[in-house]
């Protein structure tokens, strides 16, 4: 019994190592379903191979553990009854365990079976998934070329608006240049002004210092002269008196034109700190524009990492999309996968419970069973040899058939194979037709697009001219609608040229 439950471990173990390496086939059929390239293929070749080498080494094991029975079971002719008892029981056990592979083997079969239709399916419904992926890639790239021209249009736009502020201040310093020059001029014009009026300060000083000594030789020649003539002195007296009086008008005259020309000289000294506090704010203007030159400069390097972030952002995003659609088609098929091992789990769990019943009911009756054994013991060493000729024939036709069962339903694993395989070339084959006539049609229409812009481009253009060919910025020539300013698309301009 000890034997026994080693060989169901043992067979247990071995289910396991099946249910993994059919868990790994039903993710290499997962990753199978995915665009056909010459790496796929080969991977599902080399996992080809490796399913045929594995179900080769399981059959060459099986048979190496018949060929090892048969030959113990050739020793066993020397050997006490009771271990020949044993040994039989063990054989037994064998002979189950190979019963429950059998069965596991064919349930397998009709499971890889539903894989394969079920593979086909989904290879199917991939390249409907993949026509779907390429028409988003299409709307992407007219999204791109959207997004491509209204970035060019906000450089045109910032491009103009930085010209108009370069221009205005190229203005501004213009309007500095000539405030700098007058008040230059002004300034020297104020100097020249100052100068001839200090000037005229100085000759009426040098007058009235004239005429104090002028005053003063008269009064001298006045005293001399008193002497003389009475008359002449008083005459001369009353001269001088009103030569005094006015050249003490003459003094007070001088003196308010000098308090003048001192309130004029702060007038202009006070007009002169104003022109160096203008010069002061036009220096601090300038300043201001060349910081908001600079700040603007930042701002459209700014405004040109923004648009670089913003196509790598669009690209990723795009990337990710791929990535998460993949994912999430992974997820489902990982989902179905496991609720349908679940299922097959709980299944195995009844089964092995109810094998668990019966071996425990078993036990009890080989238990029962021992006494009897016991007694047709003498009976069974009377027929050791007949036992032993059936069991060599037994053991040779059970050798046939588990070889020819075995090499069947590899037969049948390489033709499903080869029929997946055969399957998988044709969608491959299918997939590159397509491409090509995709291709072939696109040069087609380049071919006749390129031919109507010629029969465009050879007509006279008028005043009447509806659709003709126009030059774009990028030295391209398009189909254009003149009458509504817009480009044509190639359909108008066919039944344009078949209406005339």
């Amino acid at each position: 019994m000890e034997n026994l439950k080693e060989i169901l471990s043992s067979k247990e173990e071995e289910i396991k190592n099946l249910q993994e390496k059919v868990s790994d086939l039903e993710i290499r059929l997962l990753v199978a379903t995915k665009p056909l390239t010459d790496d796929y293929m080969k991977g599902i070749e080399v996992f080809a191979t490796k399913m045929k080498l594995f179900w080769k080494e399981m059959l060459d094991e099986l048979q190496t553990t018949l060929k090892k029975k048969e030959h113990e079971l050739v020793l066993l002719e020397n050997v006490t009854p009771k271990a020949k008892l044993d040994y039989c029981v063990e054989l037994l056990a064998v002979r189950v365990s190979e019963a429950v592979i059998s069965d596991f083997c064919s349930s397998y079969k009709d499971f890889a079976s539903e894989g394969i239709v079920e593979l086909s399916r989904t290879l199917v419904q991939k390249q409907l998934d993949y026509d779907s992926l390429v028409s988003d890639i299409e709307v992407l790239s007219r999204e791109r070329n959207k997004f491509r021209e209204s970035a060019e249009k906000e450089n045109e736009e910032l491009y103009k608006f930085f010209k108009e502020k370069r221009d205005e201040i190229k203005r501004l310093e213009e309007e500095r240049e000539e405030l700098m020059e007058a008040a230059k001029i002004e300034n020297e014009e104020m100097f020249k002004f100052f100068n001839e009026k200090r000037a005229d300060v100085m000759r009426l000083e040098d007058t009235c210092e004239f005429l104090s000594t002028k005053a003063k030789d008269l009064a001298r020649e006045h005293l001399e002269k008193l002497s003389k003539a009475d008359e002449e002195r008083e005459v001369k007296l009353k001269k001088l008196e009103r030569d005094t009086d006015s050249l003490s008008t003459d003094k007070a005259t001088l003196a308010g034109e000098v308090d003048s020309l001192n309130n004029e000289k702060v007038i202009l000294v006070s007009d002169v700190e104003k022109l160096r506090k203008d010069k002061a704010m036009l220096a601090s203007e300038i300043e201001l524009h060349k910081k908001e030159k600079s700040d603007l400069a930042t701002a459209v390097e700014f405004l040109n990492r923004e648009k670089a972030i913003l196509v790598s952002d669009a690209e990723l995003l795009k990337e990710d999309k791929l990535v998460l659609a993949s994912a999430a088609e992974y997820l489902k098929k990982e989902k179905a996968s496991l609720s349908s091992d679940v299922e097959v789990l709980r299944k195995e769990k009844v089964i092995l419970s109810s094998d668990s019943e019966l071996l425990k009911k078993e036990k009890a009756i080989v238990a029962c069973d021992v006494g009897s054994l016991n007694r047709e013991k003498e009976k069974l060493q009377g027929d050791v040899e007949f036992l032993n000729e059936e069991k060599n024939e037994f053991v040779r036709s059970a050798i046939t058939d588990v070889g020819q069962s075995m090499q069947e339903e590899i037969d049948e694993r390489d033709k499903a194979l080869a029929d997946s395989e055969k399957a998988l070339e044709e969608l491959r084959v299918l997939y590159q037709t397509v491409v090509n006539k995709e291709r072939w049609s696109r040069d087609e229409l380049q071919e006749i697009r390129q031919e109507l812009i010629k029969v465009l481009g050879s007509e006279k253009g008028s005043r009447n001219t509806v659709f003709g060919v126009k030059r774009t910025k990028a030295g391209d020539d398009e189909f254009w609608n003149y009458r509504e300013n817009r480009r044509a698309t190639m359909k108008e301009v066919i039944s344009h040229l078949t209406k005339n």
